[in-house]
């Protein structure tokens, strides 16, 4: 009998790869956007997100079972599909790379000055590998355990409660804001990770409905993000969120306890958890493309192929303002590709409708 991701497994692993290191700097991103009381972004980024997540679920309930891969197959010849998966294949791993570095040159810049970036970034991508070997039923065993591990830490921003105030929100919605149209495509990268999902038709159970569970993760990354940024509304004037890049971590360093010294450390370097599930789901789709073309090669030797080679174009990016170029312009081509995938597939299955 073949495993199968059950649903519980697909909410928290939606969860997962869509929260990481951007929420530390999401309240100042939503403050510069969409101005004043910018926590309410949240509630219309979740909305298209949804929106996109339903394209999706019209992909399952009309594939008849067939996968992406299947899909595309049954229209275009294998020659002018397979250029399209390496692009694809390319992108993930790309994008895979860039947030590993994103993470590791925030963790160097903020506790380990002196460290080189090489040694955390050789450390993440052994676990990734191995964790892309075992396929998509022990990432998602692992990815419930790291869940757990986790979750505790929103609980602290019950430590900010006294200290929060509604007179800081002020009573406007969305003024002094700027640059609507791009700040809200930077944002909704924030959301981005639930398009993989269109890979995964083989690996879930045989109903149709489980993309719910989806919107299910998408709902409940959207209870911690707006959580988090309503506190952080509520605990910091405008203008202090509008100059502090990371204010989530400067909230974090207003939690006390009498037997840690300096919490946050210990946050940020727990949520390496949280972006190694994000970089080894964008891995696993990269490696399931480059499966399709070479069915023949052993996993193992794809998986280390696509991890070398991306990190060696991941090298010479290696300042802040580099990386967060490349992920910026990454990003954009992520959201093309979240809308484009499951349209381009619906057309697919329109057309072997009709041919039928």
């Amino acid at each position: 009998m073949k495993e199968r991701l059950h649903p519980y497994q697909i909410i928290i692993l939606t969860y997962m790869i869509q929260s990481g290191v951007m929420l530390f700097s999401l309240p100042n991103m939503l403050a510069s956007t969409f101005g004043t009381n910018g926590w309410i972004g949240i509630l219309i980024l979740s909305f298209i997100a949804i929106i996109n997540i339903s394209m999706i679920a019209l992909v399952v309930k009309f594939a008849n079972g067939k996968d992406l891969f299947q899909i595309y197959e049954s229209v275009f010849p294998k020659i002018l599909i397979y250029p399209f998966y390496v692009l694809l294949a390319f992108q993930w791993g790309i994008l895979g790379i860039f947030v590993t570095n994103k993470f590791i040159l925030l963790l160097k810049m903020l506790y380990f000055p002196t460290v080189s970036t090489y040694i955390f970034t050789f450390m993440l991508l052994i676990l990734t590998f191995f964790l892309v070997k075992g396929g998509i039923y022990h990432i998602g065993k692992a990815t419930v355990i790291f869940f757990y591990i986790t979750i505790g830490t929103v609980l602290l921003l019950a430590f900010h409660l006294k200290e929060f105030s509604f007179v800081r929100m002020t009573p406007f919605i969305f003024k002094e804001g700027k640059d609507f149209l791009t700040g809200t495509l930077d944002l909704f990268i924030a959301f981005l990770g639930y398009e993989v999902f269109i890979l995964m038709i083989p690996y879930v159970e045989a109903s149709k409905k489980w993309v719910k569970y989806v919107i299910f993760g998408n709902l409940f990354t959207t209870l911690v993000y707006g959580s988090v940024c309503f506190i952080s509304f509520g605990f910091f004037s405008f203008k202090q969120l509008s100059t502090d890049l990371f204010p989530v971590l400067t909230l974090l360093e207003y939690t006390k306890f009498p037997f840690v010294e300096r919490i946050e450390n210990l946050i940020f370097t727990l949520f390496a958890m949280k972006v190694l599930i994000t970089v080894v789901m964008y891995y696993w789709s990269s490696v399931t493309c480059m499966n399709r073309i070479f069915p023949s090669f052993k996993i193992g030797v794809l998986i280390f192929a696509i991890l070398v080679l991306t990190f060696f174009i991941g090298l010479p990016a290696s300042v802040m303002s580099e990386v967060d170029l490349w992920l910026k312009y990454l990003g954009y081509i992520e959201i093309g590709l979240a809308f484009g995938l499951p349209l381009s597939a619906l057309g697919c299955i329109a057309i072997i409708s009709w041919r039928k």
